[in-house]
């Protein structure tokens, strides 16, 4: 027994010294980036694009910013193969040469055989000092509020934010700005604005988006003091706000974008951990992002969407406060936004979930929305829950719903009631297809989901 679990421990240690892109690829298609974290389609939702499912080599986990799904290389065997942990593990060692296909067969019949166990050569990985703790929230609002100012607005970009119902002053306050080039012009006025307004530039080390290199460094006082940069990227900078209104983060809406690359995405500076040049840096994450009404309609009533722009124009239509997810499985910080959201304008006694209508096809979708609700429930019981449902063929986000001015076509369904309704018909297509929900072909969900679940409903 000692033998054997001897055995396991050296297999365990060579499987963790092996990439997460190495053990991805042997599933589903990798495009491997020179100066950022790989890509990948999600295999655990109805992706078709890169950009939501990131490989990262250096921490050695996979994150997918669409479904919520991550975990490290062994977490990602067991979900695509369905298996326990120990057998993910033996997997991936016989896949990777490091045991062989008697070893690990030997292992699991509790038969004594070879314990030789081939090493895998550690690959190198970042210094110490590269990826860095992101600022505190003050910090961060700080500093990114002094980028922001520094930046304008083009025409080009104030037409494609009237396009989506912004007015001027909507997009003034909003601060939404023309995302800048790291030219020399730009950071001499953002290192004059920080300044100007007592902010330490040192402090970008902990700010998405900038990173920094030995050369860049000059002794000043005794100290070391760095300039720090940034990627250029074109595109409309969007900040995101938290509930006490403070900047906790910037997606970008990039001008130009493949055919298979996602139009939003994040300054942040894990490129950084990738090339050689640079130190310092943090990911972005995926902070949630309030949106208030300028009226007091309905102060007691949040909406929940995901992308920022939804939950602009919910905010303005409806009068309520919206909550934005940048991912329908990025929520792990909704019980504090919740509570930003009470000290500001009191007790919440409704919650209106409102995904895109595509949810009919995307099972991943439903099963966050239930992870969220039970989350929230948690913490606020006394809340009640709704889900926003509707004919997708009127729009697919509540925003198109909004623009195109069918929101007549809105239902309100008690989410309990909803939540019942499609629990109901997992089991049943899990026991007939003899696979997890998330695996079976989404066109017969979307099938037996129109039937027992959207027609129920629609049609009450």
């Amino acid at each position: 027994m000692k033998k054997k679990a001897t055995f396991f421990k050296s297999v365990l240690e060579e499987v963790k010294k092996i990439s997460i892109t190495d053990i991805v690829e042997e599933y589903v298609t990798v495009k491997r980036n020179p100066y950022s974290d790989n890509d990948a389609h999600c295999p655990f939702h109805a992706d078709e694009s890169f950009g939501s499912f990131k490989l990262n080599d250096e921490m050695n986990i996979y994150k997918c910013f669409s479904c919520g799904e991550g975990g490290n290389g062994i977490r990602f065997v067991m979900e695509m193969e369905k298996i326990e942990y120990k057998e993910a593990v033996m997997k991936i060692a016989y896949m990777h040469n490091i045991v062989t296909k008697s070893q690990a067969e030997a292992y699991f019949e509790g038969v004594s055989g070879d314990t030789k166990v081939r090493p895998v050569e550690r690959k190198a990985r970042a210094k110490s000092d590269d990826v860095v703790d992101k600022a505190s929230v003050e910090v961060l609002d700080g500093l990114f509020s002094a980028f922001m100012d520094t930046c304008t607005l083009s025409d080009a970009h104030q037409e494609i934010l009237k396009g989506r119902g912004l007015s001027d002053e909507e997009i003034q306050v909003g601060g939404f700005f023309t995302f800048p080039e790291a030219s020399q012009d730009f950071l001499l006025r953002f290192y004059k604005t920080m300044a100007e307004r007592g902010l330490d530039s040192q402090e970008l080390k902990h700010v998405p988006g900038f990173v920094t290199a030995d050369h860049y460094g000059e002794m000043k006082n005794g100290q070391k003091k760095y300039l720090y940069v940034f990627t250029n990227k074109k595109g409309i900078g969007i900040p995101v706000r938290n509930s006490h209104g403070q900047v906790v983060g910037i997606q970008i809406r990039q001008d130009d974008v493949d055919k298979d690359q996602k139009r939003y995405t994040w300054f942040s500076s894990t490129y950084a951990q990738h090339k050689n040049i640079y130190k310092h840096g943090t990911p972005a994450g995926a902070p949630l992002h309030t949106t208030y009404s300028n009226g007091e309609r309905f102060n007691n009533v949040v909406f929940i969407t995901e992308g920022i722009f939804k939950s602009i124009a919910i905010s303005k239509h409806f009068g309520s406060t919206a909550i934005s997810l940048q991912g329908v499985g990025n929520f792990q910080e909704i019980v504090e936004e919740l509570n930003g959201i009470e000290k500001k304008q009191g007790e919440i006694k409704y919650i209106f979930v409102a995904h895109d209508a595509d949810m009919v096809e995307n099972v991943n979708v439903y099963l966050h929305l239930k992870k969220l609700v039970n989350q929230i429930k948690e913490a606020f019981p006394h809340i009640k829950f709704y889900n926003a449902m509707w004919d997708e063929s009127y729009g697919k986000g509540i925003d198109d719903l909004i623009h195109n001015q069918e929101t007549a076509r809105l239902k309100r369904v008690d989410m309990d009631e909803f939540m019942a309704a499609y629990d109901s018909i997992i089991e049943p297509l899990e026991k007939a297809y003899q696979k997890k929900i998330r695996n079976i072909d989404k066109n017969v969900i979307r099938t037996v989901v129109q039937e027992k679940v959207f027609k129920l409903f629609m049609t009450a």
